[in-house]
């Protein structure tokens, strides 16, 4: 690949210093192999702050039992797999309001035919057992994910938005 240079552009201000920056930029991140490792550990980053910000209202939510108090009685435990067991079972509501058939509980564990305290939130493919601890697993994966992004951009704050200039004289990398 023929490295592009600067009289092959057509304009000579902020395309030339564009150009400049982005040069910087992969000049300091060493090699190709770390570009790629920030790039990567960025999207991996943002996907974790995506999934903790969407797992973070439900757990709020079951975190202070603000739903719909009652009780699940347990019809199906599913053990195949990877993993902890899935329970699946009816859920009524305290006031008899709410009639859930055949959910997901979450956060609770027991045999079939086992009645456990739980409460509904508003989805209605799941309920939550009593001390479910979503909020803290949901508030671990944003910060770690936001984490992940601050270090992968490192490279790119420390040009760009530091606007730091590459050295010169003696301390100069030779070209």
């Amino acid at each position: 690949m023929r490295p592009l240079e600067f009289r092959s552009l057509p304009h000579v201000g902020a395309a030339r210093r564009a150009l400049r920056r982005v040069r910087q930029v992969l000049r300091r991140a060493g090699s190709t192999v770390e570009v790629v490792r920030h790039v990567v550990g960025g999207v991996a980053g943002c996907a974790l702050v995506v999934l903790g910000l969407l797992q973070a209202p439900p757990a709020w939510r079951a975190a202070h039992a603000d739903g719909v108090p009652g009780t699940l009685r347990i019809t199906a435990v599913d053990c195949t797999g990877k993993g902890p067991c899935s329970r699946s079972g009816d859920f009524l509501g305290e006031d008899g309001d709410v009639v859930l058939l055949d959910v997901g509980l979450v956060g609770a564990g027991g045999d079939v035919g086992d009645t456990v305290a739980a409460f509904y939130e508003g989805d209605p493919t799941q309920v939550y057992g009593s001390g479910w601890g979503g909020a803290l697993e949901a508030g671990l994966m944003t910060g770690g994910g936001a984490a992940v992004v601050g270090l992968a951009s490192l490279p790119v704050v420390e040009v760009v938005w530091l606007r730091r200039r590459p050295p010169t004289g003696r301390h100069a990398r030779p070209a």
